[in-house]
């Protein structure tokens, strides 16, 4: 079950707020977000400011959940590869698709040690999508994304350059796991499911300047 504690705003005392069972069922269709077990809570005190039961005043399940998930989060950052290539006179941009949910999105991955953030792009750009090319130095946006990194929720903040392709591989290492596609611009804005990053793809399209 879900659990918060906190210190208590009245009296000094601390306060234990159990949603009751028809708010964990609502909990569960709350999108975007999971239950997490009392473990993993308890791994994580002390926690900031948490909703409470006070003068008969309760909380709602999506301000638990919302609270709860911020208490959890640790803010890490990522880097993407923005794929793009001219055919006559025209931008296209390449798509991968993601593992686990088959979602069309960009090569992206951890920082690597000792590298920059554009290093790190052409890398996950090769080994995800199987292209090589030049690296822009600005980046061109950044999209925000939760995962599960050593067993924790983490929120990510991916940061996206652009990368002008010079050669398409054939085979590359994540080759069986994903899938690419070649589109214009406006598709692949459609196609993308963050809008931080579809936001990154129409700018691109607006102002090559910042590459």
């Amino acid at each position: 079950m879900l659990v918060t504690r906190r210190q208590g705003l009245l009296g000094g005392q601390s306060i234990l707020y159990l949603p009751s069972d028809s708010e964990i069922r609502e909990l569960r269709f709350v999108r975007k977000f999971q239950l997490v077990s009392l473990a993993a809570y308890s791994a994580r005190l002390p926690l900031s400011v948490a909703p409470v039961r006070r003068e008969g005043v309760e909380p709602s399940p999506r301000q638990v959940v919302l609270w709860f998930f911020g208490g959890l989060s640790v803010r890490l950052k990522q880097f993407a590869a923005l794929p793009y290539r001219m055919r006559d006179d025209d931008i296209e941009i390449l798509l991968i698709t993601t593992r686990k949910k088959r979602r069309w999105s960009v090569p992206k991955g951890w920082p690597i040690k000792h590298g920059t953030p554009q290093q790190t792009a052409a890398i996950e750009a090769y080994e995800e999508a199987g292209v090589r090319g030049a690296v822009g130095e600005r980046r061109v946006g950044q999209f925000s994304k939760r995962r599960v990194k050593k067993k924790q929720f983490v929120m990510c903040d991916v940061q996206i350059f652009p990368l002008e392709v010079t050669r398409q591989q054939g085979n590359w290492p994540e080759k069986q796991q994903r899938s690419r596609i070649w589109v214009a611009p406006r598709k692949a804005a459609r196609l993308v499911k963050k809008a931080g990053l579809r936001r990154a793809i129409k700018n691109f399209e607006v102002g090559n300047d910042q590459i």
